[in-house]
């Protein structure tokens, strides 16, 4: 499948090389009366439409490979799934295991001691209990697999969390400026720029 043709590779050049030199001779635009900014307003609407343009081939193009690459996803979301599910089961089983296997052993040991203790026990029944508890409950070593101890968290008071742990929200600050309402620690002020629309 091809990807880009090579007009779309002509063309995206002609567009980068053009757009380069605009930008370097727009960056040192110093306006001086009436009739330049003008035709600044003239430049800036032909510099939108330009852009405009270039984005509705780099969709055009774009289009057909994102919606082939949702279905594609869309095909593999399912197996993908069922694949996780299946991980996380047998994951689950084997750590399973793992815990009761440790427990026994636990058990076993003090069981051993007990029989240390023991006035009449003999060394090989006292070594014969360790023995067990050691083999018994020894979980196998695989090739490929190895069980580590992760750090997990869960936020229980989201109030009691220091303050270098929490993040602001840009979006609702923005929402609360733009509504006039004041808020501490905020700096508000306001900016010219220029709209444009493209031809």
């Amino acid at each position: 499948m091809e990807l880009l043709k090579p007009e779309h590779l002509a063309q995206a050049q002609t567009v980068t090389d053009e757009s380069i030199a605009l930008a370097a001779h727009c960056d040192q635009v110093v306006i001086q009366n009436k009739s330049q900014y003008e035709e600044a307003a003239d430049i800036l609407m032909e510099i939108k439409t330009r852009a405009k343009a270039v984005e509705t081939t780099r969709t055009n193009i774009t289009k057909p490979l994102l919606a082939a690459k949702r279905e594609i996803d869309k095909l593999f979301k399912a197996p993908a799934q069922h694949f996780k599910k299946a991980e996380t089961g047998i994951k689950r089983g084997m750590l399973t295991y793992a815990r009761e296997m440790e427990e026994k052993a636990r058990r076993l040991e003090e069981e051993a001691r007990a029989l240390a203790e023991k006035k009449d026990a003999t060394i090989t029944e006292v070594r014969d209990a360790l023995v067990q508890a050691t083999t018994e409950t020894k979980t196998p070593k695989v090739s490929g697999i190895v069980t580590r101890k992760v750090m997990r968290f869960e936020i229980e008071d989201a109030n009691q969390l220091p303050r270098e742990f929490l993040k602001p929200d840009e979006a609702k600050i923005k929402a609360a400026v733009k509504a006039g309402i004041a808020i501490s620690g905020v700096r508000v002020w306001q900016e010219e720029e220029i709209s444009a629309r493209s031809k």
